[in-house]
C-alpha cells in the first residue's frame, strides 16, 4: 500500500501508523484486503479525470513502459515507482 504523507516524507512509514492502517483496513474491508507492506510515496499518480492509476505503477514497478502517461495529470509521479530505490525499499519491507 502506497501512502502520501502530509510531511511528504518517502519509505518506511511508522510502526505504529503501519499498524493502524493495517487495522482499519482488517475492521472497513475484510483480512483478506490488509496490505503486506506500507510505504510513503511523495505523490501518487491520478489520471485527469481525478481517478488513482494502478496500471501504470504496477508497470513502473515492474520496469515495463508505461504507455498512457499522456493521461496522467502528475505524470512525473510515476519516476519514483521505478527506482532503484523504490525496488529495494519494498524489498526490504516485505522481509521484515
Amino acid at each position: 500500500l502506497f501512502l502520501k504523507l502530509e510531511g511528504g516524507d518517502i519509505g518506511r512509514v511508522s510502526q505504529d501508523l503501519v499498524t493502524l492502517v493495517k487495522s482499519h483496513v482488517r475492521i472497513a474491508c475484510s483480512p483478506r484486503h490488509v496490505p503486506s507492506v506500507v510505504c510513503a510515496v511523495a505523490d501518487i499518480p491520478y489520471t485527469t479525470n481525478g481517478k488513482k492509476v494502478e496500471i501504470a505503477v504496477l508497470r513502473a514497478l515492474t520496469r515495463q513502459p508505461v504507455t498512457n502517461r499522456g493521461a496522467l495529470s502528475n505524470p512525473d509521479s510515476l519516476d519514483f515507482f521505478s527506482t532503484s530505490l523504490c525496488l529495494q525499499l519494498l524489498d526490504e519491507l516485505a522481509h521484515d
